[in-house]
């Protein structure tokens, strides 16, 4: 049976409990963070930090093993030395006593960063806050001795103390003195201990991880965890505590990590089956996101989830490379827990509230396991079945289109590699065609450049989509070149696009010339130079995104209000009425979400010679403003790197409506009529008669040509009848 709440005794908890003695702080959300060599010539601590923002967490909690370590040291001042030069994100001690048993050794390394801007301080008093992995065993003592000495808001994970899980009210009773609150690393069961903590007035670190899987340094073991993390959410809600720390942003060696760990942290053996980019389970962050937005908004459990960042939904899939029987097929040993696994294909899936008809399906070896309604909030199920082969998840919208997928990148076999079976997780999530957006943060108005970034996206997704054409990361910069406007870095790993008018940074640019440039550096990503079949691609983007516009495409999945489509057929006239009433309403342009984005069309009346002219113009203007001619690689990603210095990244939404839905129609609408016309795909070049022409100027004259029609299409004069204007413009030029 599909999953949306998960039934626990810990629902009881929260209508019963009284939180005693403690401040009402805004709730926290924390990443268990591995401190590892971080190589000092990489951005490694920069990026973790950026994607942790990005997520919606609000500290690190800094795993100290070695603390006497060099490299340690230098990983752990990589990761102040960024976390200090912003506001919005901490980050805190936690002494890892399995490593190193002694609290006065860490106190050492701890002291020279408490008082760092980033250090993550709390309570009343704000202090700076101290947490552990274990410590129970080395007494209440020796921990009073540090509060003391050191004035720290402590909040320890004291499980290796005997009373802890038998009997927590005892524990509280003979460790009050000593501590502010407790982590409880067991993330299935602590339900006594979070009663006896809210009972003593004390704060409580509820642990949210998937499953725990290791296969190195002579030990393989396998804790099962298909659905923990969505059940364990839903258990959060229902208690709220102040604290919730995610087990692990990176902890390889036991697979539960949910962002990156870089290679130079770990050991060869873990890479065999913890190397983060084979195995990723940054699919599980759109989720968390989710989750924790729903948890610092007061949720009660986890129908309340939500997309965020104004998708339409958020969801992933994950499964074993390896069927359970791996282990009977010449494996070298057996996890000790293997028992318990189960061949199954786990999806979750996040729909905003009001979302009608949609449904999840599941396909396992080319075998469809499961078709199942999902609903508004957090939706999710262990299908039983899994296949040899690859993976596949579809979200199917009303109409049964689908609307959104995601595909396995590894297949699942039944035999060992390297002599043992990887129970490690495959999470896979929807490819979103723009991976991140980075905007100059420090510039006025930056909130408003992060929305243009995104409304240029949406506007050119449905052309890419159809081309499988995708961007690393779409970027702000603000070159000294007052001229240039855009630039393409290694065909779309980054895309940069100036947004605000040269010699003023609080003036942006008219949307539609953004756009314009947008189509511009796309064409980059098959031709680098400015030739004839370069041209020829920019032509028909600029053509396709116009047919589109004219529809009532505003890059935002509606052709008007209270129509949204689901991806199906609809009359062709049904479409363009609705086109033009979405058209109308948007006579008066606005700065808000219903503003038109691809630019006005020529207005009854005006002079098309006019018309003609200014397209002419801003098609010059952006052709010189293109930085790829005349440059090598490497001054092009020198420009581009100088001109983004101190820009913000942000997590890119996941494909939206406006690819899934309206696009989709408006796209079979547009290649309707380019096969009504027998256009073919791309303008062809020249002929071969034009081969030793400047390559500029023949395919200027197919620029005008292209104009034209693109004035007519907009403005109903047929182009037969335009030809003298482009005979006369050619001469002017």
């Amino acid at each position: 049976m599909m999953h949306r709440v998960f039934s626990s005794t810990l629902a009881l908890l929260a209508a019963s409990v009284s939180l005693l003695g403690k401040a009402a702080e805004a709730k926290l959300v924390f990443a268990h963070y591995l401190v590892g060599g971080i190589d000092g010539n990489t951005d490694h601590a920069q990026q973790d930090i950026e994607q942790a923002v990005e997520a919606g967490f609000d500290a690190f909690a800094l795993n100290i093993g070695r603390p006497t370590e060099d490299w340690l040291r230098s990983a752990v001042n990589q990761l102040f030395n960024y976390a200090d030069t912003r506001d919005d994100f901490k980050l805190f001690f936690s002494f890892d006593f399995y490593q190193t048993n002694d609290i006065n050794t860490h106190a050492e390394l701890y002291k020279q960063y408490a008082g760092r801007s980033s250090y993550l301080r709390y309570g009343d008093a704000n202090l700076p806050v101290v947490s552990s992995y274990s410590g129970g065993g080395i007494g209440i003592d020796a921990w009073k001795n540090f509060k003391t000495a050191n004035n720290v808001y402590l909040i320890p994970n004291p499980e290796s103390d005997g009373t802890y899980y038998s009997e927590p009210q005892t524990f509280f009773q003979n460790w009050g003195d000593a501590i502010d609150g407790v982590f409880s690393w067991e993330t299935n069961w602590p339900d006594a201990v979070k009663t006896a903590a809210d009972a003593a007035g004390k704060s409580y670190v509820m642990g949210l991880s998937s499953l725990q899987y290791k296969h190195c340094c002579g030990d393989s073991w396998y804790r099962s965890g298909e659905t923990t993390l969505l059940e364990r959410m839903n258990q959060i809600l229902q208690v709220s505590p102040e604290f919730v720390e995610v087990i692990t942003w990176n902890d390889a060696g036991e697979s539960h990590y949910v962002g990156p760990s870089w290679p130079e942290t770990v050991t060869e053996e873990i890479l065999q089956y913890g190397d983060t980019d084979a195995i990723p389970h940054n699919g599980w962050q759109p989720l968390i996101s989710s989750f924790i937005k729903a948890f610092k908004d007061g949720a009660s459990d986890t129908s309340s989830l939500a997309p965020t960042n104004g998708a339409s939904f958020a969801g992933a899939f994950w499964y074993r490379g390896v069927l359970k029987s791996c282990i009977n097929n010449g494996a070298d040993g057996t996890p000790r827990g293997s028992g318990g696994a189960r061949d199954t294909v786990v999806y979750a899936v996040i729909l905003p509230a009001g979302s009608q008809g949609f449904q999840i399906r599941v396909s396992s070896g080319d075998q469809v396991l499961a078709t199942q309604s999902v609903a508004p909030g957090l939706s999710y199920n262990s299908i039983e079945g899994l296949k040899i082969g690859g993976q596949l998840l579809e979200l199917l919208d009303s109409s049964g289109n689908v609307v959104a997928k995601a595909s396995s990148k590894v297949d699942v076999s039944d035999q060992p590699t390297n002599g043992f079976c990887n129970f490690n997780y495959y999470v896979a999530e929807v490819d979103p065609l723009i991976h991140s957006y980075s905007h100059l943060a420090d510039f006025p108005r930056a909130a408003d450049a992060l929305h243009t970034l995104k409304k240029v996206a949406s506007l050119v997704k449905p052309l890419m989509r159809a081309r499988g054409w995708k961007v690393g990361q779409l970027t702000e910069f603000y070159p000294n070149q007052q001229n240039l406007l855009g630039l393409n870095v290694d065909r779309g790993q980054r895309i940069c696009l100036r947004l605000r008018y040269p010699g003023d940074r609080n003036q942006f640019l008219p949307i539609g010339q953004v756009a314009d440039t947008m189509l511009h550096e796309l064409a980059h990503n098959v031709h680098g130079p400015h030739d004839a079949k370069f041209h020829a691609l920019w032509n028909q983007l600029r053509d396709e995104h116009l047919s589109l516009t004219l529809k009532g495409y505003t890059g935002e999945g509606f052709l008007s209000e209270g129509h949204r489509l689901g991806g199906g057929s609809i009359p062709m006239h049904e479409a363009r009425r609705l086109a033009r009433v979405a058209a109308e309403k948007r006579q008066t342009l606005s700065s808000g979400s219903g503003q038109r984005l691809g630019g006005a069309t020529p207005r009854p009346g005006q002079d098309i010679r006019n018309v003609i002219g200014d397209a002419v113009e801003r098609r010059n203007r952006t052709l010189q403003g293109c930085a790829n001619d005349n440059q090598t690689q490497d001054e092009i990603v020198e420009i581009a790197n100088t001109a983004t210095r101190n820009g913000f990244r942000t997590q890119a939404d996941e494909d939206a409506a406006n690819d899934a839905a309206i696009a989709q129609v408006l796209w079979e609408i547009a290649q309707e009529e380019e096969l009504a016309e027998n256009r073919a795909p791309y303008m062809p070049p020249n002929t071969a008669s034009d081969a030793n022409r400047d390559p500029y100027k023949p395919s200027m004259n197919s620029h005008l040509s292209h104009l034209v029609k693109m004035c007519a299409m907009a403005t109903g004069v047929r182009i037969e009848a335009s030809t003298d204007l482009v005979k006369s413009y050619r001469q002017d030029l």
